[in-house]
């Protein structure tokens, strides 16, 4: 099952969400989340799309960001984006 995992992230057209790997392999994403963590430690994966906050500087707007929230956690404005994985081609 982990190689059928590997090989379903390299055929992929990019980055793949848990929620796809889970539907395709038909496998619970508890289950899923387990063996990727194991591809990722290998360092034959790689993990992307934890959230664009990579321009908010918190709360503090003399350091650019709006003033609005404590940080990057509790911001109302940074989107969520879904987990993906994707092959590590340096690997």
């Amino acid at each position: 099952m982990l190689r059928e995992l590997l090989r379903l992230v390299e055929t992929a057209e990019g980055p793949i969400s848990l929620t796809d790997l889970a539907r395709q392999l038909g496998v619970d994403a508890a289950v899923l989340d387990g063996m990727l963590q194991h591809w990722v430690q290998k360092g034959r994966l790689i993990v992307d799309g934890r959230s664009s906050a990579t321009a908010c500087a918190g709360g503090s707007a003399s350091m650019g960001g709006c003033g609005s929230c404590a940080g990057v956690a509790s911001c109302p404005f940074v989107a969520r984006l879904p987990v993906t994985y994707r092959l590590n081609l340096d690997a």
